[in-house]
């Protein structure tokens, strides 16, 4: 359910706590055999709940020696223009805003490491836990990918009927997920007029007529948090 950690058969917790000083990366996770993390907290004291605090804390993570995440809190648990309380199956916040979680599956073949960067001026707490098992049998699977994240932006858009492309790859691959944060200069969020389009191997996949659409919204935006989809925070409109 929303919130749950999965706690699969044979999951290992490893939980802990740090000061995280100023500047430098700190690592706070290393496994060096196969495994998958299924489970991802930090505890949050209020003082920390920001965008401005969470947006200069940033985790990488890195896969068999190949980093593939590199991104602020902010951006990741969707918090960059301002601490939301997003609560969906994979990612979100809860126990009423202590916690940020991921349950995304993050399978490796030999090695995986963690680390923390605080850009910050001060000295962060942060308390953590990680859940994993050292083994891919819970996947079920030997073909699979690493998790990766991709971040573009901030961008201003400033001519009507231009494109921005959210992600663009090659090779095989899935789409897990979308974290989208806009924010229009004027009263009217014009940007929900937007046509999303989905190509799929050159072909047009989907094409919508909003961008509200690709959040499973209609005539607009709700402020909404669900298993699935939802936008955590909206700002009033007229």
């Amino acid at each position: 359910s929303v919130g749950q950690n999965p706690n699969l058969v044979g999951s290992i917790t490893d939980a802990n706590n740090i000061d995280l000083n100023s500047g430098g990366n700190q690592e706070i996770f290393s496994l060096n055999q196969e495994g998958v993390i299924t489970g991802i907290e930090f505890k949050l004291d209020p003082s920390l709940r920001t965008s401005e605090i969470l947006n200069n804390l940033v985790m990488k993570i890195y896969f068999d020696e190949e980093k593939t995440v590199d991104i602020s809190f902010g951006d990741f648990f969707a918090s960059n223009l301002q601490f939301n309380d997003m609560r969906s199956l994979l990612l979100g916040t809860k126990n009423n805003k202590d916690y940020l979680y991921s349950y995304f599956p993050m399978p490796f073949r030999e090695n995986v490491k963690i680390e923390l960067k605080n850009n910050n001026g001060f000295v962060v707490p942060l308390d953590y836990k990680f859940t994993y098992n050292r083994n891919l049998d819970v996947l079920s699977c030997n073909n699979f990918g690493y998790f990766s994240l991709e971040h573009r932006g901030p961008i201003s858009l400033e001519n009507d009927g231009v494109d921005y492309t959210l992600i663009e790859k090659t090779g095989k691959g899935k789409i897990a997920g979308v974290i989208l944060s806009m924010k229009s200069e004027g009263e009217w969020p014009g940007f929900i007029e937007g046509d999303e389009k989905v190509y799929v191997d050159g072909s047009l996949y989907i094409h919508g007529t909003g961008t509200e659409d690709y959040f499973n919204q209609g005539w607009g935006l709700s402020q909404i948090s669900f298993a699935s989809h939802g936008a955590p925070f909206v700002e009033s409109y007229h």
